[in-house]
This record gives C-alpha cells, structure tokens and sequence, in this order.
C-alpha cells in the first residue's frame, strides 16, 4: 500500500527473468522495470514528497506548519523524520538534475567565468567554498572546507578544474577576493593564461579600513553629543506619538524635530560609505542656516518672542560647539572621498585597456606618495595611501583583468547575494540559529535548490533520482537521535545518560579484581 496525495493504492511489483535453464543469464539476479509512482520501500509516493517540498520552499513553512497543512489539506498524517529526510533528498536530486542542465546551458554560452568565495553559516565554522557562472548565475560546486589553506582550495579548485575540463567547457576567467591564500591557489590551478580578476568591492574595503573607523567614530561622536544638547531633550521628553513635519507647525518645533532625527538616525546597510561624513555636513548645514537666522535677528529682520529667540541662539552656538572639535577629521575625510572619486574614474573606465588603467592607476600612486610626505597630510590619509600603494605594487593589475573578460563584472558580490538570501530564506522558515546550523549541514547541495520550481517540476525531479544511492548517503549523514549532541541540551535525558554512566563503572568495579 501507498500514499498518495488524493487517495491510498496497491502497487505490484512484477519481476523478470530468462526463463531459459541453459541460457546464462538465467542466474542473474531478477529485473523489473522502475516504479514511476514511488520509490522502493517508501510509504509515500512521489506526488506527496513533492507537495512536502513545494510547501517547504514555495511557501517557506516550518516542519511543524507542513505537518499541520498536509492533515487540513490532505487528510495526509506525516511526522517531522519524513519531512526531514523528504526534504535532504530532494537537494541531492536538485544538485543531480540542475548540474546537469546547468552544463548543457554553459556550453551554449561557450565557457564559464568562476565567481569563488568563502562563506560562512557560522563565526568560527568552516567555511563553505563555492564557485559559480557568472554569465549564468549557475552553481557549479560546493565544499566545507576544514580550513581556509592555499592547499585545501587548491584541491577544491582542481576537482572543479578536472569536472569542467572533461565536459569540454572551457574557463575564460576567475574573479575572487584578495585573499593571500585564495589568490595563490587560483594561481597555482589556473595559472598565467586565465585571466583572475580581483573583486573591487573588496579592494575597496580592504584600503578604506582606517577611513571607515574614523568615519564611524565621527558619526558616533557627533550623534551622541546632539542627543545630550538640552533643547533636544527637552523636545524628546515632550514628543506626543509619532510627530511629522507639516506646513503647520512653527518654526522651532520643525528645527527641534529635525535636529532630534538626526540625533536617532543610524546607517543602513545600502547607505553610501562616508555616511558620518555625510550626516556631519547635514548638521553643518542647519548650522550655517541658523547662523544666517541669528544675523536676521540681529539686524531687527525678524522679531521672535523672547524664548523663541533664545532657543535659537543657544541652538546655533551648542551646535557650533559640537562641530568645533571634529573639523580636522571632516577636512581629512574630504580629502580622502576626493582620492576616491579619483580611483574610482580609473577603475571604472571601460574605454581604456587592461594595461593602460594599470598604468594610470600606479601613476596615481605615485602623486599620492608624494602628497603623503606633505605636513597637510593627516595620518589615517597617510595610512590609506600607503595601504593603496602596497596592494597596486602586489595586486594592482588584476583589478583591471576584468577587461580581458567578455561581459565580466568588476565585484564577486552576485554570488555573496545568493548565499545571504539562502541564508535569509532559512531563517525565516526555521528561526535564526537553527537557520545557521542547517545551512551549516546542508550548504554544499542547497545551493542547487530552485525556490520557485513548480510542483509538476518537483515531482519529475524526485522521479529521476538515483533513491538508493542517495538513501545511503542520506544515512551516513544522519546523526543519530541519542547522539551526544542531542543529549546535552536535554536535561532527562543527560541525567540518564550519567546514571548509565554510574550503572557500568559500577559493573566494572565487580569484574576487576581489588588491589591489595
């Protein structure tokens, strides 16, 4: 008997042989074509695994949510094992099916450009390394690795090298980080003729450390001294709801409620960089427009009431108070975001070749070398250069190998975006450590797994699955439930666990003899 989806059946098995005694393959073992309702010794068929897999990353419910919608939907009863292993192989069969598919639309683009990085579910875990098309933003491997070694991505890069080589599809280019180790190993496998090309988003974080540490301080800085000016606390403590700018109020209250939105504001991950510098400029600015208010006041321009005109001088002078002592770093951010602006001209223009931006850019080295012996140079612009300097010596030309590649991007971030929303997708199905954990397992074959197959797609997946060589690597896999590492956070169970503990030594001490 057999589950199916909208009702239960019978499945008979018929099986063959040569019915002939002399002829040879009369003692082979017996044959039987395969089942296309459900896999051998399975209580559910394809359609149920397949509705199980749809529920789970089409409409991202959790174990015990599946559960409750197959019973509502399908009067099906299933339990969470199922679910599980259901679940692991269905990404064996998607690792499987799109590998395959993948290459055969690689071919048709005539060869792959290799996005590699390191990503990691966990701090402190092992990484997982994959690599992917460019052109097709299709998964071609993926590995934990027990360490980050130029030995162990060397290894990692040749499997890849080897598999890619013997379908007949060529590598026209690598783009990675600027990892020592990563870049070495890239070297070694690929060598001299494929072009590496080096992340520039990457690069940019890498010289722009020290300048991101001070802006960060900057803006700190600068926001916690706003939030202790008294007319903005006293603002803060009178605040009814959440009040807006309107046409409406009066003056005061607009200035107060935009200098109290400064004093709670926060970057955001897509927030430009030099947001400290940035947000520093924006108090500038409501400074110099005050300062031209008070001129007004001074002039008789304007007439305020007596506390109105208070408010405001105080306000121009507290503000002008807390921009006094950040001015040097602003002036040396400036100077930094002018260098910036400068790089990335080079970096970005397209126009040039490879080797005329390389030698533009260590021309440009060269003139801030010089601006650097300058006693106007500040020291975090001083050590931005030399940080600049020291990677254009090393590394600087494959920041432009990318114009030796057809169509290749300038970052390696398409492929950290996929990782992240995988990881995002997870979590908000699972929770947030558990999220971790699962990718941590699961993550060299989830990265195959599309999550808006269809159920019919789904179903002709699980079909064309090899269910006997992936069930034994399901259960090499497995952990057992009374493992230790499920015992530890169950406190009965730990307890049990050391009373057997108790029960053995004390078996054993029956069966040594006693030292006299």
């Amino acid at each position: 008997m057999r589950v199916g989806l909208r009702e239960n059946y019978e499945i008979s098995n018929a099986y063959y042989r040569c019915g002939r005694l002399l002829c040879p393959g009369a003692h082979d073992p017996l044959i039987r074509a395969p089942n296309p309702h459900c896999a051998d010794f399975d209580e559910y068929d394809y359609e149920v695994k397949a509705k199980v897999c749809e529920l789970r990353w089409t409409q991202r419910l959790t174990h015990e949510e599946i559960v409750t919608e197959m019973d509502r939907l399908y009067g099906i009863k299933i339990n969470h094992s199922v679910i599980e292993i259901t679940l692991k192989m269905y990404e064996l069969g998607c690792a499987e099916k799109y590998r395959l598919d993948y290459f055969r639309r690689i071919h048709a683009r005539g060869g792959v450009l290799l996005q590699v990085d390191a990503m990691k579910p966990l701090k402190g875990s092992n990484a997982l390394y994959a690599a992917h098309d460019y052109y097709t933003g299709l998964s071609l491997s993926s590995k934990h690795l027990p360490r980050e070694g130029q030995t162990e991505i060397e290894n990692f890069l040749k499997k890849l090298e080897i598999y890619l080589t013997g379908l007949g599809i060529a590598i026209l280019g690598v783009i990675s980080d600027a990892h020592v180790a990563q870049s070495k190993a890239i070297e070694a496998v690929f060598g001299p003729d494929i072009p590496h090309s080096l992340c520039h988003y990457h690069f940019f974080n890498l010289i722009l450390k020290k300048p991101k540490e001070l802006d960060s301080h900057l803006l700190t800085t600068l926001r916690k001294n706003l939030r202790g000016a008294y007319y903005i606390q006293k603002y803060r403590k009178n605040l009814k709801g959440n009040s807006s700018v309107t046409e409406e109020i009066p003056f005061i209250e607009h200035l107060l409620h935009d200098l109290y939105t400064l004093s709670n504001w926060h970057p955001r991950k897509k927030d430009p960089a030099f947001s400290g510098l940035t947000y520093s400029q924006r108090i500038q600015e409501i400074t110099l427009a005050l300062g031209e208010y008070v001129l007004d006041l001074d002039r008789h321009l304007v007439v305020l009431e007596t506390q109105d005109e208070r408010q405001i001088r105080k306000l121009t002078l507290k503000l002008q108070e807390l921009l006094e002592p950040i001015q040097e770093d602003v002036i040396e951010l400036q100077r930094i975001k002018a260098h910036l602006q400068e790089l990335s001209e080079i970096l970005e223009d397209t126009e040039e070749t490879a080797e005329e931006g390389s030698d533009r850019l260590r021309k440009f080295t060269v003139s801030l070398n010089s601006r650097s012996k300058s006693k106007s140079c500040g020291p975090i612009e001083r050590e931005f250069i030399t940080q600049l300097d020291n990677f254009v010596k090393t590394k600087g030309t494959k920041l432009f190998n990318y114009r030796l590649i057809p169509d290749a991007p300038r970052t390696n971030n398409g492929q950290e975006l996929a990782f992240k929303q995988l990881k995002h997708l997870l979590r908000r199905i699972i929770g947030y450590n558990a999220a971790n954990n699962y990718l941590l397992a699961h993550g060299e074959r989830m990265l195959f797994v599309n999550p808006k197959e269809s159920f019919q797609r789904i179903v002709e997946i699980l079909k064309e699955m090899d269910w006997t060589t992936d069930r034994k690597r399901i259960q090499v896999e497995r952990t057992k439930r009374n493992a230790t590492i499920h015992i530890m956070h169950d406190s009965l169970r730990w307890m049990n666990e050391l009373n057997v503990l108790g029960e053995k030594w004390a078996l054993l001490k029956k069966q040594l003899p006693i030292r006299k």
